[in-house]
């Protein structure tokens, strides 16, 4: 991993290009893992290189009908992590990330202070090298957003992926009591995830924003060169305040948050989700449905627009969603905007409330002006 914006934005997991990287959560070992990963393309590879993804949820509902015992202990006992890094970062080896590189540190006094911090234990080896075992963390995760249990670990990653000459894969991972995993089941586990992904293929400019508790990701070997810049995220707590932004997220171990609540009519006070779901371009004919089904998948924020002609369509979607339970209005922000022909005083309630009769909604969390163009008043209907 290099660091290109200082410790917001850095590249994807340097690890040797013809090896794969297993499914994981991103930073699971850790009591504070991000929410949310965007991924850029700077550079595409020649072939190959994907980063499949797969629901976690789809991924805990085959564990625990298939193991249910092993699914129960990883659940109740939580898991712990044991891993060795070197002094100086091991180009050779997909965990080859050394300790200074991995913690952003120049001393040893530094790293351990961070590994205290985690509740992490450690042992200085041979030649400066780092032996951990990571505080107990949990290797089921209930998302509080749908009350769906997610297989929120790295534990797949770290049986089948944690390789070289400093690691035996199968004692990478432990149950949270020291006893050991079931090996067969997470190797089961991780054919069925190979099964059943879904892989992205890169081309340069591509975005790929990923809800860290929703999906796991991974990495395909590739040949040629291939450069993904990815930025980490948080989600903002009730009150927090503004940072730089919802693209421009942090490292792991960051704080960061989004803009201010801004509302329009009335509105709930709550901070804005990082992630929105576009409805530029959306078919009508598409857009209830790519709505309601977007909700259940776990997005809480919708970004809409009077412009984009289809928020009667994007109502009724929102109507499923919350008359049929799968989101409360509270938990759901919904963005709007007013377009050109609305700009002056008299005619921004109108608009506002045009969107909120086409909505179905009694206030919108946010009400952007579309673009800083003023065009002649256009009645409604004209």
């Amino acid at each position: 991993m290099l660091r290109v914006v200082g410790d917001r934005v850095f590249t994807a997991n340097e690890a040797p290009a013809s090896e794969p990287i297993p499914f994981h959560h991103e930073v699971a070992q850790s009591p504070t893992p991000p929410d949310y990963i965007a991924f850029y393309c700077e550079t595409a590879p020649e072939s190959g290189g994907e980063t499949p993804i797969i629901s976690s949820t789809a991924v805990y509902d085959y564990f625990a009908s298939k193991y249910p015992t092993f699914a129960s202990r990883m659940e109740t006992l939580a898991v712990k992590y044991i891993r060795v890094m070197p002094c100086e970062d091991d180009s050779s080896s997909a965990i080859g990330g050394s300790w200074k590189s991995t913690f952003n540190v120049t001393s040893k006094e530094a790293a351990e202070q961070q590994l205290r911090a985690t509740g992490s234990s450690w042992e200085w080896l041979k030649g400066d090298n780092l032996r951990t075992v990571t505080g107990t963390v949990p290797g089921v995760r209930t998302d509080p957003r749908t009350g769906r249990k997610a297989f929120f670990n790295s534990v797949v990653a770290a049986y089948t992926g944690w390789v070289d000459s400093r690691h035996d894969p199968t004692k990478a991972v432990i149950l949270g009591d020291g006893s050991p995993v079931d090996g067969a089941a997470l190797q089961d586990v991780a054919d069925w995830m190979a099964a059943n992904r879904v892989a992205v293929p890169w081309q340069q400019g591509d975005v790929l924003f990923i809800d860290n508790h929703v999906a796991m990701h991974s990495r395909n070997p590739f040949a040629g060169p291939r450069r993904i810049l990815a930025s980490l995220a948080k989600r903002p707590a009730a009150g927090d305040v503004a940072s730089s932004g919802a693209a421009a997220a942090a490292s792991a171990a960051s704080n960061v948050h989004d803009v201010p609540h801004a509302q329009a009519l009335t509105g709930t006070g709550d901070g804005m989700p990082l992630v929105g779901l576009g409805m530029w371009k959306v078919p009508k004919e598409k857009c209830a449905e790519i709505t309601l089904e977007s909700l259940k998948a776990g997005y809480t924020h919708i970004d809409s627009a009077c412009d984009y002609g289809n928020e009667k369509e994007v109502g009724q979607g929102l109507k499923a969603a919350l008359e049929g339970g799968v989101i409360s209005r509270e938990d759901l922000w919904v963005t709007s905007k007013l377009w050109n022909t609305s700009h002056a005083a008299e005619h921004v309630e109108e608009a506002c409330r045009r969107t909120l009769d086409d909505l179905g909604l009694e206030y919108l969390d946010l009400y952007l002006i579309h673009f800083p163009i003023s065009l002649a008043y256009v009645p409604f209907g004209e």
